[in-house]
């Protein structure tokens, strides 16, 4: 997936992750659309694994300019280490001032950044595919940098197999921005003040 693209002409086939909503709503299969093999970290392979699954989520982290620092790993792999998440994927995308893309794997990194990087997937990865992060560049402004990441929210497994065993389902995922919650949080405490 590495090198030049630009994303005007580049052909697209299969259905991206983005398209088929998997890693935007993930688990409201039961988790079993997505389960690399073998599960890196727990020796769960297959269908097993998928059972053990906490929610997996898609976000991607938009940087100005066309050069991706790795500035977030040291955070990233501080969630790691908690046992918080598992980085199931994560891959850089740039587009120049001319518009052209490129699709950067860790390996393509400066070697400071792409040991941090390779540190966070173990090596693992592949589930974003081309047509992911084409779409994402097309969203990408001249003269920026995006990291596109998968990653499993570890702290959540317990509950997740527990409504998956309740034969519950996941009916609404949502993200508040920081933003609206501090903008609201003022707000309540000037009304109490």
């Amino acid at each position: 997936m590495s090198g030049q693209l630009n994303s005007t002409n580049a052909g697209v086939t299969g259905t991206s992750l983005a398209r088929r909503g998997v890693a935007r709503y993930a688990m409201a299969d039961g988790g079993r659309a997505m389960c690399p093999e073998p599960w890196q970290g727990n020796g769960m392979t297959g269908l097993n694994a998928a059972d053990h699954l906490g929610p997996i989520e898609y976000i991607v982290v938009r940087f100005e300019g066309s050069k991706f620092s790795g500035a977030i790993t040291d955070a990233l792999g501080e969630l790691l280490d908690q046992g918080l998440i598992r980085v199931i994927d994560l891959v850089v995308v740039s587009k120049d001032m001319g518009g052209d893309v490129a699709i950067i794997e860790a390996g393509e990194l400066d070697p400071e950044v792409a040991s941090a990087v390779e540190r966070l997937t173990g090596g693992a990865g592949g589930l974003l595919s081309e047509a992911d992060l084409l779409e994402l560049a097309e969203e990408l402004e001249p003269n920026s940098t995006a990291a596109a990441m998968l990653f499993e929210h570890v702290w959540a497994t317990r509950f997740a197999s527990a409504v998956r065993a309740a034969n519950g389902t996941l009916v609404l995922s949502e993200r508040i921005p920081h933003e609206v919650v501090a903008e609201a949080r003022a707000s309540l405490l000037a009304t109490a003040g």
